[in-house]
């Protein structure tokens, strides 16, 4: 009876004992995942430059719908104060550009079937704005949220208009994959206003390759994937990369944004 006494107490000792191994475990993760972000924040709001090139792809999926879209963007970004940030064959706009150089941002629309849709806008549509946070804010569906991700760790301005990698919790490390021959920490965060998000980060320079966002709605859901590719980081950027010329005839339209 001792002996039997004696064997349960190692028993229970053992399991105590694995238990706190995991939760110091689960803890060093998240410790982890949060420093890991932290770094690539600050890799980001250092850099003195920034390009890439991107994909997105959004798959809805539901009783009554069962669909996707992709389209490729382009990203540059200088400081003080440059930016543009470009897609082709986005949806029904034929192509979608938002930029700054310096002074105030723009935002350029051109529709693919302007006399099937809107027909009242025209092919195009050119405006002005006071900030670069409400030129992105205007066009956020057109990017499906690529014109935020990226550009919110560039500029911390533009944090807090929609919910961005800078604002997930519950970080924690949950794989560790190669995403393109690039060695990187997986990381899942929650979003407080939908489903979860997984981050590919660059284990050596700390950048972010590819976003998962998963959303579900009342009658549907998605899941979009969101890759960066070819970053460049401090490297010269042409000037007259900032300065996009609208078609001839184009006027530009003053908006006024609180």
């Amino acid at each position: 009876m001792r002996k039997t006494h004696h064997h349960l107490l190692r028993a229970i000792s053992f399991l105590v004992a694995f238990a706190f191994c995991l939760t110091g475990t689960a803890q060093d993760k998240r410790s982890a995942a949060g420093r890991i972000v932290q770094k690539m924040l600050q890799r980001y709001e250092t850099c003195s430059s920034y390009e890439d090139i991107g994909t997105v792809k959004t798959s809805y999926s539901g009783a009554d719908v069962r669909a996707a879209r992709k389209y490729t963007f382009k990203l540059y970004f200088q400081r003080p104060g440059r930016f543009r940030f470009e897609c082709v064959d986005c949806g029904p706009q034929r192509k979608y550009v938002i930029w700054q150089n310096i002074d105030k941002a723009y935002l350029l629309l051109e529709r693919k079937n302007p006399e099937r849709h809107h027909d009242w806008l025209g092919r195009y549509i050119a405006e002005r704005y006071r900030s670069l946070a409400a030129a992105i804010g205007a066009g956020a569906d057109v990017s499906a949220g690529a014109a935020h991700t990226v550009p919110s760790l560039l500029i911390e301005d533009l944090r807090g208009m929609f919910v961005g990698v800078a604002d997930l919790t519950d970080l924690a490390i949950v794989d560790e994959e190669a995403f393109e021959g690039v060695d990187c920490y997986v990381i899942e965060g929650r979003n407080p206003n939908s489903g979860p998000w997984q981050l590919w980060i660059d284990k050596k320079e700390f950048l972010l390759r590819k976003v998962l966002r998963r959303e579900t709605f009342e009658d549907f859901s998605t899941v979009t994937e969101e890759c960066h590719h070819d970053i460049r980081i401090g490297e010269h950027i042409p000037l007259e990369t900032f300065d996009v010329k609208l078609p001839a005839g184009v006027q530009v339209k003053d908006v006024e944004v609180e």
